[in-house]
């Protein structure tokens, strides 16, 4: 048991006490059982994941965004198509130690 203080006369009133012995405010009632806060942790527990499901579907939207600016940029597109069609692999000539590319 814990004192709080009444929220209209200030008086110390323990946290179990329905209202205030001397103004009569009622009080926050505690929790009464175990499916009650099974229900308030649940229930913050889809929160939580509603909340994490909307990030995700924020970023990639924001990826799919992204994708697209590129691909409309038409030095992006070279860029792209140059980097993926150019040739592969080292080119040296260990006889003359001559060479890179």
């Amino acid at each position: 048991m814990a004192l709080v203080k009444c929220p209209d006369c200030g008086r110390e009133i323990s946290t179990l006490a329905a209202a205030c012995p001397e103004c009569g405010c009622p009080m926050k009632a505690p929790m009464k059982s175990e499916d009650e806060r099974t229900a308030k942790l649940r229930r913050a527990r889809e929160r939580n994941e509603l909340y994490e499901s909307l990030f995700r579907l924020f970023i990639a939207v924001m990826v799919v965004l992204t994708v697209i600016s590129i691909l409309r940029d038409e030095k992006a597109m070279a860029w792209i198509k140059d980097f993926f069609t150019a040739p592969v692999g080292i080119k040296h000539d260990f006889s003359t130690g001559r060479g890179w590319g």
